[in-house]
């Protein structure tokens, strides 16, 4: 292997700790999350993601195969972001990835836009779409804080329970109206049903998060710690993660959710084809769904850096003290994981 300065520079010729993209700008991280979400990524076999991680492993150790390339080793590196979970590197329940996302979303979100007024179908839709946001927002926690089983099955009943009640509830006020019902303000009762599920679920799915706090870490991703070497949490950190989490999941949300049933709403305006073919509607629905997702995903969840920032000064009490006992100023910045 040849390093820049020989092979006594302890300086590898790439950095693989970190992304090939320039995660400060909101453009390089779009074109990480692009490549770390697509849906091609799910045709990777185990044994590729693990001979992948593994040949991480040997470039950190310098011992990768003779004449492996800067591109092999930035498509490992690819491959090992979109299934590994970043901080404790455990490969990550397929389903749970976000590169599963778009085929998971598509055909649940594609089924809460077609069968949107019967309500069986409102109360299956929104169970099946529940139990795959709890999927995924466990899947991709932050893995320093510890979600118990009973939180899990919390979480998901009172996501479950405040999607489908808001979906009937509206369905109901509309109802009143057929206009309504039968028009496009009818067919964006999903979306609402969804946006306020998330706005419950997440938050009470990292309510640990928020009451315990996240672990600090400096620039180089190592765990800041206390004089008595216990790892500080912050619960000002978690807010702010918990939050920008949540912005960018509803956000995500929005065009898979307004789009194809605005655009459903049109053809239907001009023409009796999917009356005649409901088939063509519900295909329409699924193909449009995972289009908009697949458009929105790395936008939404380029909004803020994996790796977010604050000022000691700005933190809670307790992890600004121990920060500053640790020797620590006010103005520097100390870093942890968001989660997605």
């Amino acid at each position: 292997m040849s390093f820049p300065g020989g092979a006594s520079d302890p300086t590898p010729r790439l950095d693989l700790t970190r992304s090939r993209y320039d995660l400060s700008t909101y453009w390089g991280r779009v074109q990480h999350f692009v490549s770390t979400t697509t849906p091609m990524n799910i045709l990777a076999s185990e044994d590729e993601l693990y001979a992948s991680k593994d040949l991480l492993d040997q470039y950190a150790k310098r011992e990768e195969p003779a004449g492996t390339t800067d591109e092999q080793l930035w498509e490992a590196k690819r491959l090992y972001d979109s299934a590994f979970h970043p901080q404790n590197g455990e490969l990550m329940w397929l389903p749970g990835r976000m590169s599963f996302c778009v085929p998971g979303n598509m055909m649940i979100s594609g089924g809460m836009l077609t069968f949107y007024q019967s309500v069986p179908a409102v109360i299956f839709w929104q169970v099946s779409n529940q139990s795959f946001n709890a999927i995924v927002n466990y899947v991709n926690r932050n893995a320093s804080s510890e979600v118990t089983n009973t939180q899990l099955l919390t979480s998901y009943g009172i996501a479950t329970g405040s999607a489908t009640g808001v979906a009937l509830g509206l369905n109901k006020l509309v109802a009143a109206k057929p206009a309504l019902s039968a028009g496009l303000v009818g067919r964006l009762v999903p979306f609402a049903a969804v946006a306020s599920a998330n706005a419950i679920n997440i938050p009470f799915m990292r309510n640990t998060e928020l009451t315990d706090g996240i672990q600090l870490t400096d620039y180089d991703r190592k765990v800041l710690k206390d004089k008595e070497g216990q790892p500080i949490l912050s619960t000002a950190a978690a807010k702010q993660a918990v939050s920008q989490t949540l912005v960018s999941r509803i956000i995500m949300a929005i065009p898979g959710m307004t789009f194809p049933p605005i655009l459903t709403h049109m053809i239907h305006k001009r023409t009796n084809i999917m009356r005649r073919f409901p088939l063509l509607e519900v295909t329409f629905q699924i193909v449009s769904c995972g289009a908009a997702i697949a458009f929105a995903m790395p936008l939404s969840m380029a909004l803020f850096e994996q790796e977010s920032s604050m000022k000691v000064a700005s933190l809670d009490f307790e992890a600004k003290s121990a920060l500053n006992k640790a020797g620590l100023k006010d103005d520097d910045s100390v870093y942890f994981n968001k989660g997605l």
